[in-house]
């Protein structure tokens, strides 16, 4: 992808939200009515599932093993392409692990043509936008978080990893799911300094040719303005219970790839 000379101007059709924890940013997808919605610092704020049980919908019944209560087992991907991991079962689970996996690989994007070669594995085509200016967008954005050039290849030094920390899902419709993701954010800024940030945030994920979509324009989730981010909880504490987190029972979700 071409670079632009004017990416210090964020477009005025941004799809992205940033929030500042610490003098630093975050950024989450998000498109018209804030589809991807996220809370930074954990801040209180209502939990969009309800913090119960998982739903079922129409999928097909879970074939995971038996977890403890208050654990889960995600599937693992049938391929990746690119590096990035694709192919997740028609099933509760399945659609959980697909949004876990395009949260925590978002995070670590810091090259224009990876991006938008990686944008079209999750996120589902739409009019609004092309896959360039998910691409053009996110990664402009990412750089200004870690303080280094908005041009060019992507930085040897500065970086950002996600480890997931706990995750959430409520069937909406049949084949649709609202689900959420807990994780904790390592950023490596242009200036070797390290931080990590505590990130809870989420997206509406449906099912439609054989394959798991995200859903960026709402169209699936009609109500979704009225939701409001989900919790942040340090896992192993009352507030995470309290706020319905699962921990991942997997010990391989952690870093740029799964």
């Amino acid at each position: 992808m071409a670079n632009q000379p004017d990416r210090d101007d964020t477009k005025q059709r941004s799809i992205f939200v940033t929030a500042a924890i610490g003098g630093l940013l975050v950024i989450v997808i998000v498109l018209a009515a804030a589809l991807v919605f996220s809370n930074r610092d954990g801040a209180p704020t209502s939990d969009p599932t309800g913090g119960g049980d998982p739903a079922t919908s129409g999928s097909p019944a879970s074939t995971a093993p038996a977890v403890p209560e208050g654990f889960v087992t995600l599937p693992a991907p049938a391929t990746s392409e690119n590096g990035y991991p694709i192919g997740y079962p028609h099933n509760d689970e399945g659609a959980a692990a697909f949004v876990a996996a395009y949260e925590v690989s978002q995070v670590a994007l810091l090259d224009y043509d990876k991006a938008e070669s990686w944008a079209p594995l999750y996120i589902a085509p739409t009019a609004e936008m092309s896959y360039s200016d998910v691409a053009e967008n996110l990664v402009t954005l990412q750089r200004k978080n870690l303080g280094v050039e908005l041009n060019g290849p992507a930085p040897a030094g500065p970086s950002a990893a996600a480890e997931l920390e706990g995750i959430k899902w409520e069937a909406v419709a049949t084949d649709v799911y609202l689900v959420s993701v807990s994780m904790s954010v390592e950023l490596t800024k242009g200036d070797g300094s390290t931080s990590e940030v505590p990130v809870a945030t989420g997206a509406v994920v449906y099912w439609e040719g054989d394959r798991w979509w995200i859903d960026l324009t709402g169209s699936r989730l009609p109500d979704l303005e009225e939701l409001e981010a989900p919790q942040y909880a340090k896992p192993g504490t009352a507030a995470y219970t309290q706020a319905g987190w699962q921990v991942v029972k997997n010990s391989d979700w952690k870093g740029s790839l799964l």
